[in-house]
């Protein structure tokens, strides 16, 4: 801190007209505004950001303007002042796009949103802003402001990813999205306890497929637009080329690292130009390709009614999606005829989902200790509420998140096992199908898809031979297969 002042002492001992000087005052006061707000010292560091503003005079753009607001209503929320924070946040988004100044609930049209991380950034100080408010008045257009501002920051995000060809940093942007879904999760949660509204359920659950698998749901958009548009295309063939020669020189780079081989560094530089001749040949291939680019850019809501009709076909079936968060674990059972049903878990869940799995590192656990196993399977199945849930069903579809992702369900106990015979355990395989998916969102995807006509799949398991990567052989799998 004592060096930025120096340095702001400095720069305003000389030509503040200057626009030079300005940008440069300017940029380290908004750094000593965000060092002043990690330290807790709000008042301060709005002052530094207002200041920011006086010093750059006529030099300032929509979308500086945009986030010096948005950390100026971040400032106030923090102090507890709701309005103010409201109208900061409003004044940010109002930079960036078309909003109603006089009505303090007017937000954008879908139509009018963009690729524009200030409408995201905006967006979600606004929406905690008017969440904050809803606590102090239980108005309820608060809350509906909050979970709209909520899905504003989803579209421009999904529509931002578009423009993202790397998977890291599509990754990335996930990650931080992220808390923005549980966020909006524990708000609706809130709601629906306080309420007993049932469309906070959903909405929850919409919030909960907000970022889930959204790269793999994009590659599934990208392959049915192009299978229907772009089969004879000469530059989505050349992408198509590019890509297998860019993940062939990936593989090489790596198996030359792993051998400590110098000669990847050419690997690299040729890794380089495919990456780059793929960003160009993406590019030219959206320009040339109005259509392909239109169901790109298309924001895919999840349609709860079509997942009833294509996906849970009969009061038998039903879906079961887990989310976690940082603070929270959640659970949703969606059926075709019943409102979803949203549970919480706390946080012992996760001791008996790692003690639960432990059985699994090794070949010789369970059979050395299988009361053990049982009695863990079942005080498991207990915790996420399944021996109530599954049997209900003969079809159940699971949809894990993070830690959930590694729980084998099948082999979980619906009631207490009476004897330690694994063979005749009450395992929940035995009382419903269960399958795996990776989102609702990809799932109804992938009904777009054509039939395969000629019947043929293609089917990939390990074998482990030789006790490979460490794991014990698996001598009938070839046979399975074939």
């Amino acid at each position: 801190t004592n060096l930025i002042n120096k340095s702001l002492a400095l720069l305003y001992n000389e030509d503040t007209d200057d626009s030079t000087t300005q940008e440069y005052i300017s940029s380290i006061l908004t750094i000593k505004a965000s060092l002043l707000a990690e330290q807790q010292d709000y008042i301060k560091s709005n002052q530094c950001l207002f200041e920011s503003f006086t010093i750059k005079r006529e030099n300032i753009n929509d979308r500086y303007m945009g986030k010096t607001f948005t950390a100026i209503s971040n400032n106030y929320l923090k102090l507890n002042n709701a309005d103010s924070a409201i109208y900061y946040a409003r004044l940010a988004l109002s930079t960036v796009v078309k909003i109603d100044p006089s009505n303090i609930f007017s937000l954008p049209a879908v139509k009018d949103l963009y690729a524009e991380n200030t409408i995201e950034e905006s967006a979600d100080a606004l929406a905690a802003a008017y969440e904050k408010k809803y606590g102090e008045t239980k108005d309820i257009r608060f809350a509906n402001a909050a979970i709209n501002c909520y899905k504003i920051s989803f579209t421009v995000e999904n529509k931002l990813m578009n423009y993202y060809q790397y998977d890291d940093s599509k990754l990335l942007v996930l990650d931080e999205s992220r808390g923005r879904s549980e966020k909006a999760i524990n708000f609706c949660y809130q709601l629906l306890q306080q309420t007993k509204d049932n469309q906070w359920a959903h909405k929850a659950f919409e919030f909960a497929e907000g970022n889930k698998s959204m790269i793999l749901l994009q590659s599934l958009k990208k392959n049915i637009a192009a299978n229907g548009l772009l089969q004879t295309d000469s530059l989505y063939q050349k992408l198509q080329a590019l890509n297998i020669q860019a993940a062939y020189a990936e593989k090489n780079i790596a198996e030359k690292l792993r051998n400590n081989d110098s000669s990847f560094i050419a690997d690299q530089q040729k890794a380089d130009k495919i990456n780059n001749d793929i960003l160009q040949t993406s590019s030219l291939l959206l320009k040339n390709n109005p259509v392909y680019k239109d169901v790109l850019l298309k924001t895919d809501s999840l349609n709860t009614g079509m997942l009833q009709q294509k996906i849970l076909k009969d009061d038998s079936t039903a879906l079961l999606e887990f989310f976690t968060g940082t603070n929270a674990l959640y659970a949703f059972v969606f059926s075709k005829n019943n409102p979803v049903q949203v549970m919480t878990y706390d946080s012992t869940l996760l001791s008996s989902i790692n003690n639960y799995t432990l059985f699994f590192t090794n070949e010789n656990v369970i059979a050395s200790n299988p009361g053990a196993f049982e009695d863990s399977a079942f005080n498991l199945c207990q915790k996420l509420d399944l021996q109530n849930i599954a049997p209900s069903y003969r079809h159940l579809t699971i949809i894990p998140d993070g830690i959930f992702c590694f729980i084998p369900f099948e082999s979980l106990l619906y009631q207490k096992a009476t004897a330690t015979s694994l063979k005749t355990a009450p395992y929940l395989i035995t009382k419903c199908n269960i399958s795996y998916g990776f989102s609702a969102a990809t799932l109804l995807k992938q009904t777009e898809q054509k039939n395969n006509d000629n019947n043929e799949m293609l089917a990939m398991a390990p074998l482990f031979i030789n006790n490979s990567k460490g794991f014990a052989p698996l001598p009938r799998t070839d046979a399975e297969l074939n």
